[in-house]
C-alpha cells in the first residue's frame, strides 16, 4: 500500500537544492551580465521542479508494511534464569502487583524460543531434582538448603503448557504455612531445584567441554555452554511492613548523664528522615538504631565509636504495635498503632500505611577502656512512620560447589 508523500522531506530537499543551485549561478556573476544570470536561474528552477516531482513519485511508491520473520528451524524450551531469587512480598507494593504473593503463590516460568509468534499450544514436563543443590553454598559461604517438601504444594500434573500466542508457561507453587513459620525464610536460604525433562519441542541442554560426557548441569566449569534446562529457584518472603518509611519524630534522653532533646518534623513528607524496617517474622520487624558516642580507648585517646540497638516492632491482628529488643544488654519498650492507608495523600498523591509509636530504649557501653567505666545512652521517642516503598528489585545469587 502506498504511503502519503512526506511534505517536510520534500520542502527541506527543495530548499537545499534551490540554495545550492542559486549559489552556483551567482558564482558566474563576474563573467556574465544580469540577463544571462536570470536565464540561468530560470533553467535551474525548471530542473529543481522536475527533480522534486520525481522524488515525490519515488517516495509515494514506497512500502511501509510490517515484515514477517519466519520461525527458526526448531523451537526450544528453557529457563531464562538459572539462579533467580523470588521474594514473596506480602501486603502492597506501589510498583508491582502482589496479588499472587498474598495468595502465597509463586510461578516458575519456562520460556519458548525460536518463534516469531507461537501458533499452537506446547508442553514441557518437569521434576524437582534435589541432587542439583547437594554440596552447594551461596557466595557468602552459607549453605544452599533444599526447600522442604512440606513447605510447598505442586500441581498433580507435572506438565506445564505454553498456550498458543504466549511464550511463557506457568508452574504454580503454593507455599504452605510451614514456610512462613520458619525464621530462615526471610533470608535467601531455601531453593527449589526444577529440571525440565521432556517437551513437545527441544530443550536447551547445553554443550559439555568434553564431548560424550554428561557432567552435572550446575557445574559451570564443565560446560562450554551451560544448560538452561534447570532453575535453582530461591524463595524468601518479606512481611507487609518491610521497606523504607518516612519518619517525623521527637526525641529526648541522656547520654553519659548529659541530657539532650531534638526533633525532625518537616511540613512535607518528602523532606522527612528515612528509616528501614526489615522482616523478622510474619508479624515482627527489625528496626535498628546506631549512635556515635565519645569514649576513651585503651591507649587513652579520645575517640568516637558506634553503639547500636535493634528494636523489634510487633504488629498484632488488630494493628496494635509493641516494641522490644533482643540486643544483648539493651532494654526497650513501647507501643503504638498501625493503620492501613492511614496517611491520606501523604506522598506521591497516594494514601500510605502509617505507624504511630512511642518507645524508649537504653544502650549500655564502655565509656573508658582504660578504667572499664561504663555509661548509658537513653532515648525516649515519639514517632510517626509513613510507608514509602518496598525495596523490590531483580535479584539473582551466585554459588560454589564443594
Amino acid at each position: 500500500m502506498s504511503r502519503p508523500v512526506n511534505t517536510r522531506i520534500i520542502c527541506s530537499m527543495a530548499r537545499f537544492l534551490i540554495q545550492r543551485c542559486l549559489n552556483s549561478a551567482n558564482s558566474f556573476r563576474t563573467r556574465a551580465g544580469n540577463a544571462t544570470i536570470l536565464t540561468l536561474k530560470s533553467e535551474i528552477m525548471k530542473k529543481v521542479i522536475f527533480s522534486l516531482v520525481g522524488m515525490a513519485l519515488v517516495l509515494s511508491s514506497c512500502k511501509n508494511d510490517s515484515q514477517e520473520f519466519p520461525d527458526y528451524i526448531y523451537q526450544t524450551i528453557s529457563f531464562a534464569q538459572q539462579t533467580p531469587i523470588r521474594t514473596v512480598t506480602l501486603g502492597e507494593d506501589g510498583e508491582y502487583d502482589t496479588t499472587l504473593d498474598n495468595q502465597h503463590i509463586v510461578q516458575v516460568c519456562p520460556v519458548l524460543g525460536g518463534v516469531n509468534t507461537n501458533k499452537k499450544d506446547r508442553w514441557v514436563e518437569f521434576e524437582i531434582d534435589p541432587s542439583l543443590v547437594q554440596g552447594m553454598s551461596f557466595s557468602d559461604g552459607s549453605e544452599v538448603k533444599l526447600l522442604p517438601q512440606s513447605y510447598y504444594t505442586l500441581p498433580s500434573d507435572k506438565r506445564v503448557t505454553i498456550k498458543k500466542g504466549k511464550v511463557l508457561g506457568y508452574l504454580d507453587v503454593k507455599l504452605e504455612d510451614a514456610f512462613f513459620a520458619d525464621p530462615e525464610a526471610v533470608n535467601t536460604c531455601y531453593v527449589l531445584p526444577v529440571r525440565l525433562t521432556t517437551a513437545s519441542d527441544s530443550i536447551l541442554e547445553g554443550t559439555p567441554k568434553v564431548a560424550g560426557t554428561t557432567p552435572s548441569v550446575v557445574d559451570k566449569d564443565q560446560w562450554s555452554v551451560q544448560p538452561k534446562n534447570f532453575t535453582l529457584y530461591a524463595i524468601k518472603y518479606k512481611n507487609k511492613w518491610h521497606g523504607i518509611w518516612m519518619s517525623k519524630w521527637s526525641c529526648s534522653g541522656e547520654n553519659n548523664g548529659v541530657s539532650f532533646s531534638n526533633e525532625s518534623k518537616p511540613s512535607n513528607w518528602e523532606k522527612a528522615d528515612l528509616r528501614q524496617l526489615t522482616s523478622k517474622s510474619l508479624s515482627e520487624s527489625h528496626y535498628a538504631f546506631t549512635h556515635a558516642v565519645t569514649c576513651v580507648d585503651a591507649s587513652g585517646a579520645t575517640v568516637e565509636k558506634n553503639i547500636s540497638c535493634d528494636l523489634i516492632l510487633k504488629v498484632d491482628d488488630n494493628g496494635n504495635v509493641s516494641v522490644s529488643t533482643e540486643t544483648p544488654g539493651c532494654t526497650a519498650s513501647g507501643n503504638g498503632k498501625y493503620t492501613y492507608h492511614g496517611a491520606i495523600k501523604a506522598w506521591n498523591n497516594t494514601d500510605r500505611d502509617m505507624i504511630e509509636v512511642t518507645y524508649s530504649y537504653t544502650i549500655p557501653y564502655v565509656v573508658n577502656e582504660q578504667t572499664g567505666a561504663t555509661a548509658e545512652y537513653k532515648a525516649n521517642m515519639t514517632e510517626t512512620l509513613v510507608a514509602r516503598d518496598r525495596q523490590n528489585r531483580l535479584e539473582t545469587f551466585s554459588y560454589t560447589l564443594r
